[in-house]
């Protein structure tokens, strides 16, 4: 049996140990892996994708899964609202995914674009942000987009999601996670100057840029730019590459991984702020 025991926090900060662990469960030739969260203090949207995802893969290749739950009993609490345990190991009789709330989006492996899961992200936002009709609209698509974007790169035709309004941290954190090919094979066909995952995921972020021929590349342009205006973070990982995007000046920072990823995370933090208006530019005069 293989043990896997995860860090106190586990939050894409702590990415290069996550994703090691990640890394030494596909390539045991342990046919059972045991899921030890008992130190685990935290445990945000980004490390329930990796579980998520993990698990998945695992079952699907026949091996058995265990699961030791945190010792944190909030923490217990946390993950049974997030849909975790149910998602994984339904109990007889139980509804696997409790009703909606406000504050989050619980984890969920859909196929296709998934217009009211995308709706009730925009209902997260829109709780904790003072956002117009506009800009909704605009987050709206630009999560469908990231939703196609996940579909159009995954063997699977599945992707992982789930997201979640911290009123103590004063933070929204949502993540969106694939297996699949990675920016970089997705755009190096149409974008065949770039020379590795760094320059591809940064190229991501452009308008316009998209490994499609339809009309695309505009749901991470609009996001980073929404992220920009609230001074938030914004992370996407792809293979060998994990680029950060902070604050008012959204300059990109490359960060190292231990292990390529093999697929695309993309992850939100986004402050709550209930007083600034966040609108269009094309909605001025409508308001003013």
């Amino acid at each position: 049996m293989l043990k896997l025991t995860f860090p106190k926090k586990q939050s894409i900060t702590y990415s290069r140990s996550i994703l090691s662990l990640y890394d030494q469960a596909l390539k045991t030739q342990d046919n059972e892996i045991l899921f030890d969260l008992s130190r685990s203090e935290s445990i945000t949207p980004f490390s329930l994708l990796i579980h998520a995802a993990l698990i998945n893969k695992c079952l699907k290749e026949g091996k058995k899964c265990k699961y030791v739950k945190p010792e944190k009993r909030s923490l217990q609490l946390y993950l049974k609202e997030m849909g975790f345990n149910e998602f994984f190991w339904p109990s007889k009789n139980s509804v696997i995914f409790i009703p909606i709330s406000l504050d989050r989006v619980q984890l969920r492996r859909p196929s296709g674009i998934d217009y009211q899961l995308a709706e009730q992200v925009i209902t997260v936002f829109d709780k904790h942000l003072n956002l117009s009709m506009g800009v909704k609209d605009s987050l709206n698509m630009s999560i469908r987009e990231i939703m196609t974007n996940a579909i159009d790169h995954s063997g699977e035709n599945k992707y992982y999601i789930c997201a979640q309004a911290s009123r103590k941290r004063r933070q929204i954190l949502l993540c969106i996670l694939d297996l699949g090919k990675g920016i970089y094979e997705a755009l190096k066909p149409n974008y065949s100057r770039l020379k590795n995952d760094y320059e591809a995921i940064e190229e991501a972020i452009k308008e316009g840029v998209s490994s499609r021929d339809s009309r695309a590349g505009f749901g991470l342009y609009h996001i980073k730019r929404f992220i920009e205006v609230n001074r938030g973070k914004m992370w996407i990982i792809s293979g060998n590459g994990k680029v950060m995007w902070s604050g008012s000046q959204m300059i990109p920072q490359r960060q190292s991984i231990n292990t390529p990823f093999g697929g695309t995370i993309v992850n939100l933090l986004i402050h709550i702020d209930r007083e600034t208006f966040y609108f269009m530019s094309d909605e001025v005069e409508e308001f003013f």
